[in-house]
């Protein structure tokens, strides 16, 4: 077949506009952002709002009736135990009040007794858990007992520390109720002139003056309240599902307090009873109190602050991905991982989790990349054009 250079011509012309329609045509590759599967720490946590308190509090009210002097102290004043908080003029009491003081007075000694009886329970308890613990730390050295049984150890003696400081002051409370109650008896007496001097329980802060007039009052006013900022507490309120898997000596972490650095504080107690509490969407929910203990709470932190809180349940050192990567095809969790400028789906099987990444037990190697958001027009073998990496989300793992 003879060919002329018009045919020829019209050939090309015909193969040059299929090529370029075939290019225009063509679908446009998907813009996608990825990030790397890559190791690193992961925790799984119950994280809310918290506030702090004074662990142990002491309300001075008046003991009996009468007419107190004017307070002299002001709240964030530093007293000293056995300092002078309140003058009373004690009003004379009847038969009847005397013989109630006189009970009231009985009943004081007693709770004192008790409380030095338990103060010395927490003393032996702290003795055994040093004990304890000098020996699990001897046992790893050698290889013996693991990391975690040192931890666990540590956690004890810290609880049982806290318990001992908290019996003390226990026995404090109770010594000095004792001692107001029994000048309290006196100063009414019939013929005592000298006034009644409540003097402060322990070395500490004024957390707050209730009546810092002069005035009448009677039995059992509060007057003022005493604590000691360097013992602090956290309460968590969470919801009682949540509540469920905590557990004393779980480890908390505490930021959102305004200072530059978080943290660590130890779950000493859950409350046993839950209450209910309206959210923010007008939803009804039942939540319950943690309690932890702050290790080394700032001098900066004072009493009833509000704090975030993070309960660690769990933590490892893990293969893991952003959780907005992750996503089911044929009931089964997957991925897309980019391969030759192509988007594929990988199966993957997963562990544990947090609110913003998740560990991959199976299906994925360290350092693939992953597409992060992926949209409904990603699908198995869609070209992509890389964006951008995305940073690991949180490199300290908390969730």
């Amino acid at each position: 077949m003879h060919l002329t250079k018009k045919t020829v011509g019209v050939g090309v012309a015909v193969i040059v506009v299929g090529a370029f329609a075939g290019v225009a045509f063509r679908p446009k590759p998907v813009t996608v952002e990825t990030s790397v599967a890559e190791r690193g720490p992961l925790m799984m946590t119950v994280d809310n709002e918290a506030r702090t308190r004074v662990t142990e509090r002491y309300e001075i009210s008046s003991p009996i009736a009468g007419r107190h002097l004017r307070v002299e102290v002001h709240p964030g004043d530093r007293v000293g135990r056995d300092a002078a908080l309140v003058y009373f003029d004690a009003a004379p009491l009847d038969p009847r009040q005397t013989s109630e003081l006189q009970e009231r007075l009985q009943a004081a000694e007693d709770l004192a007794r008790e409380s030095v009886a338990g103060r010395r329970r927490a003393e032996a308890l702290l003795k055994q858990a040093e004990i304890d613990r000098l020996r699990i730390e001897k046992l790893a050295a050698t290889g013996v007992a693991s990391a975690n049984d040192v931890d666990q150890a540590r956690t004890s003696a810290a609880n049982r520390a806290s318990e001992l400081r908290a019996a003390r002051a226990r026995a404090n409370a109770t010594g000095h109720d004792a001692e107001v109650t029994r000048a309290s008896l006196l100063a009414a007496t019939p013929g005592h002139s000298q006034m009644l001097m409540i003097r402060s329980p322990i070395s500490g802060l004024v957390l707050g003056v209730h009546r810092e007039s002069e005035g009448v009052v009677g039995a059992g006013v509060p007057i003022l309240e005493l604590g000691d900022p360097s013992e602090l507490e956290v309460v968590i309120d969470v919801l009682s599902r949540d509540a469920v898997k905590i557990v004393p000596g779980q480890n908390v972490i505490i930021d959102g307090w305004g200072g530059d650095r978080p943290l660590t504080a130890v779950v000493t107690r859950t409350e046993p009873s839950a209450f209910t509490k309206v959210s923010a969407l007008g939803i009804e929910e039942q939540r319950v109190n943690v309690i932890a203990l702050l290790r080394d709470p700032p001098t900066t932190l004072g009493d009833r602050f509000e704090v975030q809180a993070h309960v660690v349940l769990w933590h490892g050192d893990v293969l893991k991905v952003p959780s907005t990567a992750v996503f089911h095809d044929r009931d089964r969790p997957a991925v897309f991982v980019v391969r030759n400028g192509r988007a594929r789906v990988q199966h993957v099987e997963i562990g544990h989790r947090s609110s913003d990444e998740i560990e991959v037990t199976a299906g994925l190697g360290q350092g693939a990349a992953i597409i992060v958001h992926p949209s409904d027009q990603v699908r198995d073998g869609v070209r992509v054009n890389v964006s951008g990496v995305m940073p690991s989300l949180n490199p300290a793992g908390q969730s």
